[in-house]
């Protein structure tokens, strides 16, 4: 865990800050959308030392389709494992999806309502109250069509309200 002694004071306070939301989340259960990338791989990394000090229950889901390449699943997977986390693969259907294999601006829309769906799933088969993925302050400005996504299904970002940037991020991971 990253000793905020060591931190500069804002960046103590946007951490604090994420430590907090996701320890609010955990006691009915935490699934993190963990695609392996960097930014929902941190996010899974401080909920599951956030688990570890306070209790309570956490699950990385991770959709499998032909998109996701099979070096990133290893990444993926590894990582995962290093951490000692209830990992969960779950099979997306996006390329039964005419909209998402149009392949236009709003792929990524299609892709992450298939993935929030599954996650939906999950966390209703398995009684997880919550589901994050790894949005950040920096992504803010950015065209993403996947947030709308994320803010129809009533998906946490903890990152960004915790006003965590790419920057903040790969500092914290340091």
């Amino acid at each position: 865990m990253v000793s905020p002694a060591v931190l500069p004071e804002t960046l103590e306070a946007k951490y604090l800050t994420l430590r907090g939301a996701l320890r609010s989340h955990l006691p009915a259960g935490l699934i993190v959308a963990y695609s392996g990338g960097v930014d929902s791989a941190f996010l899974l990394w401080v909920a599951e030392h956030e688990r570890r000090e306070h209790g309570g229950r956490l699950l990385a889901v991770t959709a499998v389709s032909a998109s996701l390449a099979q070096v990133e699943r290893e990444d993926a997977a590894r990582f995962a494992a290093a951490l000692g986390i209830e990992h969960r693969w779950e099979q997306s259907a996006e390329f039964s999806n005419p909209d998402y294999l149009r392949n236009d601006l709003s792929r990524c829309y299609h892709c992450k309502t298939e993935l929030f769906r599954l996650s939906h799933s999950l966390a209703a088969s398995l009684g997880y109250g919550a589901i994050a993925y790894g949005y950040n302050a920096s992504d803010r400005g950015d065209f993403r069509p996947g947030h709308r996504a994320a803010k129809e299904n009533d998906i946490v970002a903890p990152l960004d309200d915790a006003a965590l940037t790419k920057d903040d991020i790969r500092a914290l991971m340091r």
